[in-house]
């Protein structure tokens, strides 16, 4: 967690997001679907954490599952998700500078236990 970002506060640099802490943390071993995702998204809408659903929650394992549950819910909100894969996260991500400057986005990459993080 970053200090100088607290949770409800502006995102420093401006950008209208406003840190949301996720609700359930990843442990499929305990019945616990993590729903770090779903925060960004709300964060990147400026909506309550709650207010989007726990697509990972309703997909368990099934990441195809929970991709199309995630872009049907962006879909009827006139929104789509842009997915990039990269090997090289310096190459990511000044491409993202160079092309998105100021915007922010989601970026997911695998967690400490193996499972995909955002």
């Amino acid at each position: 967690m970053r200090p100088d970002w607290p949770e409800g506060a502006q995102r420093p640099g401006g950008g209208g997001v406003r840190r949301q802490l996720q609700a359930h943390r990843h442990d499929p071993a305990n019945g616990e679907w993590g729903d770090c995702h779903r925060t960004c998204v709300a964060m990147l809408l400026g909506l309550p954490r709650d207010d989007v659903p726990h697509w990972a929650a309703e997909a368990k394992d099934d990441h195809d599952l929970c991709a199309a549950l995630v872009d049907d819910w962006l879909r009827q909100r006139g929104l789509a998700m842009a997915s990039f894969v990269a090997d090289d996260l310096d190459a990511l991500l000044s491409h993202m500078d160079a092309y998105a400057a100021g915007v922010p986005y989601i970026l997911v990459g695998c967690g400490a236990g193996g499972a995909p993080h955002s």
